[in-house]
């Protein structure tokens, strides 16, 4: 030790930082953006990565962020306060059916404070949000997060690094119990006092935290008995209520809301290793993701089916893919592990939809497999709720999804198959404008013609290369067909007709088209 007569000499300071710079903190990336799509009206939208702004992970971690839509006017609150009966007094009173009449706007707000809000949007309109964390010395390979969510949902948006508060956890949840017992005590004047937030609000928020408290606990399990170490580093997703859409017409346009249920959609980063070479890392992996969906029914559960929520021991479980399998082999299904080996099996299962024919052939193909049941676990029709789970040996890489029943209304549709649709839509467009030449004034044909040409300029800028191609095989084709049904005379049905197939209008597009649907 030096003695306190001796002075130190710097020899060379370096940078004073009064934060740690933005380059070394771990960040999360949020945006918000409204879907263009809507029903079968397919609108190709970029990836939401170039919109994210970066904060601060600490600004997020273990905080109460929500997501809410709020009514865009006072004409809009007043239109759903008259929804609600007078003399209401159960959830069984509350309306079935909120139409697409009334406009709301979505806010993410983190502790009462709004951090990013959007633009006023109809009921049953969707808003995506986007979610993407930056970690220092991390290769950040993994594209942003994108989730679309309804119109009139309510959701806990929890951002987890590392480990999570547990001083948040427990004074939630000693909220929570506070307001239980508000709502036990039917005390008009406390109940008047009570918000949104205080009753779902906290409640949301005791679901995303306990979800990932509960995951780090069983990780680290998970890499204690696998002889290594398994831990989350970030997490982030949702979780709460979301209504299903309502949808009508022949293009099925959203028209309001229906009655939903909770939902848990969760992502999570997870580092494992073994301490030596006698343990598969991927085992440990394995397992962590199971964990994972292991809660993702069961954080509800333990919300929801106990005595205190459900004293009359009514009907209350949760669906994850792991409670989905379970509930498949109760019900007697056939469960297939289908890998390159024995594909022919795939002809055996139901798909709901093509993401989970896309993930199950990009997993097979990629070398991997696919744990699916024969059909359907619960619901029937367009509520119908599907589970699959795939899994490379190789990579670790691993999925474990619920496919259908909640958001009844997305519809899956690869960008070339969009592509398509929106050459076919241009094709029609401008068939019907070349038949018009001659029978309605210039001007209004010079109109048409500049909104047709500006919409192709619009889609060849925004799809890919393979998106393209079936975007001209689309218009092409449906331009020849509405030119062959628009003849006049049986004499120019048969030479369009003749152009069509041996002149080329369409030629090698129709090899093109069919590889596009």
């Amino acid at each position: 030790m030096l003695s306190a007569g001796l002075s130190n000499e710097i020899v060379v300071r370096g940078t004073d930082y009064i934060a740690v710079p933005r380059n070394y903190q771990a960040q999360i990336g949020l945006a918000m953006r409204p879907v263009l799509s809507q029903g079968l009206i397919p609108i190709y939208q970029p990836p939401i990565d170039d919109e994210l702004t970066y904060y601060p992970l600490s600004k997020f971690n273990s905080e109460k962020t929500i997501l809410r839509f709020v009514p865009a006017t006072q004409a809009d609150a007043d239109a759903l306060a008259v929804l609600v009966p007078p003399n209401a007094t159960s959830i069984d009173d509350l309306p079935q059916f909120i139409g697409a009449g009334i406009n709301v706007i979505p806010e993410l707000v983190l502790d009462g404070k709004i951090v990013l809000k959007g633009s006023a949007m109809s009921i049953g309109r969707e808003v995506q949000i986007g979610y993407k964390p930056r970690l220092p010395n991390v290769n950040q390979r993994r594209s942003a997060m994108a989730y679309d969510v309804i119109a009139g949902s309510y959701l806990h948006i929890p951002i987890v690094g590392y480990s999570v508060n547990a001083f948040r956890l427990l004074d939630t949840r000693e909220r929570v119990e506070k307001t239980q017992e508000i709502l036990q005590s039917q005390d008009p004047d406390q109940l008047a006092m009570l918000t949104r937030e205080d009753i779902l609000g906290d409640l949301f928020y005791t679901g995303g935290l306990g979800y990932f408290a509960q995951l780090h606990t069983m990780n680290r399990m998970a890499g204690h008995y696998g002889n290594g170490v398994g831990k989350v580093n970030i997490g982030h997703g949702s979780y709460g209520y979301e209504p299903k859409l309502k949808l009508a017409g022949p293009l099925a346009n959203p028209v309001g809301i229906l009655p939903g249920s909770i939902a848990t959609n969760m992502r999570v980063h997870q580092t494992y290793w073994s301490k030596d070479n006698t343990t598969n890392d991927n085992n440990i992996g394995f397992t962590m993701g199971m964990n994972s969906s292991v809660l993702e029914s069961a954080i509800s559960e333990q919300l929801f089916c106990n005595e205190q929520v459900n004293p009359n021991n009514e009907p209350c479980y949760g669906i994850s893919t792991v409670s989905g399998l379970q509930m498949a082999a109760q019900q007697g299904q056939k469960i297939y592990q289908i890998n390159q080996n024995n594909r022919t099996q795939l002809s055996n299962i139901a798909i709901s939809d093509d993401n989970m024919a896309n993930d199950i052939n990009t997993a097979i193909n990629s070398g991997g497999y696919v744990i699916v049941p024969e059909k359907a676990v619960d619901g029937t029709g367009k509520d119908a709720i599907y589970v699959y789970m795939t899994y490379n040996g190789q990579t670790g890489n691993q999925s474990w999804k619920i496919s259908g029943g909640l958001n009844g209304g997305i519809l899956g549709l690869s960008e070339e198959q969009l592509a398509t649709i929106s050459g076919m839509a241009l094709g029609i467009s401008a068939g019907i404008v070349s038949l018009l030449v001659g029978h309605i004034g210039i001007l209004f044909i010079a109109i048409l013609a500049v909104i047709i040409i500006a919409f192709a300029i619009y889609n060849l800028s925004v799809w890919s290369d393979s998106a393209d191609a079936c975007f001209g095989a689309g218009a092409a084709t449906s331009i020849a067909l509405i030119r062959i049904g628009g003849s006049e005379g049986l004499k120019q049905f048969f030479e369009r007709l003749f152009l069509t197939i041996f002149g080329g209008v369409v030629g090698e597009r129709v090899v093109k088209l069919d590889n596009c649907i």
